[in-house]
């Protein structure tokens, strides 16, 4: 299957996770308490050993924010897959690399427990957007700087940060010695800049290769726990005009000037609906013009819609369309290509209810003082693979403040320090007995 036939596949998938909704559980309050008094000396010593290694965690995370790995890139994903593995497979885990293309690479490893009967699974991505403009960083974005206790660099929070923490908790589970008794799975993925589909969505189809009982998606923000997120859509819409010399324009037509006239009714749109949330919708790329003194006969533009769970791809391009219409009707001179739908991706949560919600809250608000809120995130990310496809429960979060895709993305150690706190002690409540 081709590239662009695999990013438009979820128009073919379930919108619905199989997994039945979960009830309150009143006593999961008092379950979680009784777990925190079991573990308490593991935690205490695994909290111990994570400070005592503060700098091998620094230098880890340092080390794999100076591999590139921006997605689009010649190498992409499979310098830093190929140093994880190496890492991963020294720490006695059973690691597997998949390259359904060439460079895509993505990584399974699994720690196994006395017992394995359940497993926690820790899903966080390889790829990072590109660094941009240059001029913009104080810092080289791939020298992961440190100063002043926050650390810079590309991808040091979308999904770096992610990685390290998982992969440091369960570093610092071994070294002190604690046998959980069950399973913990990671995967590391190509991808996910673009959608995951050359990613997560490659390990998630290969039959029997994952079963979890629950996930955690190694992003998000460290006051909030994200039960799902939006979905997006993207499409491509190209005017028609007439190309001609500059020096006689009112023999063409510019269709970057009847574009113009197009753009902002896209933006401001309103999609139907009785009670949803309206989607957000922008305009981000435009390509226009083959010549310097010749009038442009076409302009494309690129536009990416977020919309809430209740729509669906059928009926957001409906309404695209009826726009377009109406435009047309109300100026002649507009002339659109059929609009070439490119990316897509399905919204998805889960119930406040489920487990993992509570026990990462527990887990949290142990390590930082206090509670996350929970909430449902307007961008997308790799968890609907989790909850959709392998039908997995999955929450995200991760410390850290909102920086990713920004000039001077950056993480303090202290967010990075608690992150692999949060995450060793998710690991002790759900599977150390």
């Amino acid at each position: 299957m081709l590239v662009a036939d695999q990013r438009l596949l979820e128009l073919h998938r379930t919108w619905q996770p199989y997994i039945k909704e979960a009830k309150p559980s009143p006593k999961i309050a008092e379950e979680i308490a009784q777990k925190l008094k079991e573990i308490g000396p593991q935690k205490q010593a695994a909290f111990a050993k994570i400070e005592q290694l503060r700098r091998e965690h620094l230098s880890f995370l340092q080390e794999i924010v100076k591999i590139s790995s921006v997605n689009p890139s010649r190498d992409f994903e499979k310098p830093l897959a190929s140093h994880l593995s190496a890492i991963m497979r020294g720490m006695g885990m059973e690691v597997q690399q998949f390259e359904p293309y060439p460079q895509r690479s993505s990584i399974l490893a699994l720690y196994r427990g006395s017992k394995g009967k359940k497993t926690l699974w820790f899903n966080a991505h390889l790829d990072t957007v590109a660094p941009g403009n240059l001029a913009d960083w104080t810092f080289s974005p791939f020298s992961a700087t440190v100063r002043e206790r926050v650390m810079y660099g590309r991808g040091v929070k979308d999904c770096k940060l992610g990685i390290a923490a998982s992969l440091m908790a369960i570093k610092t589970l071994m070294e002190c010695g604690i046998k959980l008794s069950h399973n913990v799975l990671l995967t590391f993925t190509a991808d996910e800049e673009s959608g995951g589909h050359l990613g997560l969505n490659h390990l998630v189809q290969q039959k029997g290769l994952i079963k979890a009982d629950w996930a955690v998606d190694c992003e998000g923000e460290p006051n909030r726990i994200e039960l799902g997120h939006w979905g997006w859509l993207q499409f491509k819409l190209t005017s028609r005009g007439k190309a001609a010399h500059s020096s006689r324009k009112e023999k063409g037509l510019n269709a970057i000037l009847q574009m113009g006239k197009v753009m902002p009714a896209v933006e401001n749109m309103t999609f139907t609906s009785s009670n949803l949330e309206q989607p957000i919708v922008s305009v981000n790329m435009v390509e226009g013009g083959f010549k310097e003194n010749v009038i442009p006969d076409q302009c494309t533009v690129t536009v990416d819609v977020c919309f809430p769970m209740g729509y669906t791809a059928d009926g957001l391009m409906a309404d695209i369309s009826t726009l377009l219409d109406r435009l047309r009707q109300e100026d002649e001179t507009l002339a659109f290509e059929p609009v070439k739908l490119i990316n897509l991706a399905r919204p998805s949560a889960i119930s406040r209810h489920e487990p993992i919600v509570s026990f990462l809250q527990a887990a949290v608000k142990e390590v930082c003082g206090s509670e996350p809120e929970v909430g449902i995130g307007r961008h997308t990310s790799d968890s609907r693979w989790i909850l959709l496809d392998a039908q997995v429960p999955v929450v995200s979060y991760s410390c850290g403040g909102d920086s990713g895709h920004m000039p001077n993305e950056n993480v303090t150690l202290e967010d990075y320090i608690d992150n692999i706190k949060a995450y060793s002690l998710l690991c002790l409540l759900l599977l150390l007995h």
